[in-house]
């Protein structure tokens, strides 16, 4: 499926249907930056599909500190589950932030990645109007970012996962 660009919920929930025709046991992977609306969205997916929903943060081992938050979650527990739920025919959304690398380590692939992309109302700025260049490049900038907002921007600027660039579907979403 090539990259799609989405503003309106009901056609989100269309363009989801039509990527899941023929499959039952799938999962839809939902990812974005902190408070960026994943649950929200993934709420009311899992409601309006009839299907489970899975959030990471429920995997949190390891709250506080500074390292990395794939390395915070029982990724053997989040497997056992999505396992589960597959072994079960179902359709399974999960969402998280950091998702594709999450994913990775405990080698599952999911059949659809969605990525909320939320701007601000004055100016449609992204992400709370926090930029990734600059975070990049700007060592002061670095500093006064704590986690899980520190992975959710180092996990963006990978290239090994932009999930900004690299999803099938972007929902992008105006903060309330």
């Amino acid at each position: 499926m090539k990259l799609k660009e989405i503003n309106e919920y009901e056609e989100l929930l269309r363009s989801v249907k039509e990527h899941l025709l023929d499959k039952s046991n799938c999962i839809i992977a939902i990812e974005g930056f902190t408070l960026s609306g994943k649950t929200y969205l993934g709420n009311r997916l899992s409601k309006d599909l009839g299907c489970s929903l899975l959030s990471t943060d429920e995997y949190v081992i390891e709250r506080g500190g500074n390292f990395y938050w794939v390395d915070r979650l029982n990724l053997s527990l989040l497997s056992d589950n999505i396992n589960r739920s597959l072994q079960k025919n179902q359709l399974t959304i999960i969402e998280g932030i950091c998702l594709r690398d999450t994913l990775n380590r405990i080698h599952i692939e999911p059949s659809l990645y969605v990525y909320v992309k939320s701007l601000t109302k004055t100016g449609g700025l992204w992400h709370g109007g926090l930029n990734l260049e600059e975070f990049q490049q700007n060592q002061d900038f670095k500093e006064n970012i704590f986690e899980p907002d520190l992975s959710a921007f180092k996990y963006h600027l990978n290239e090994q996962f932009r999930p900004h660039e690299r999803a099938n579907i972007i929902f992008s979403r105006i903060d309330e």
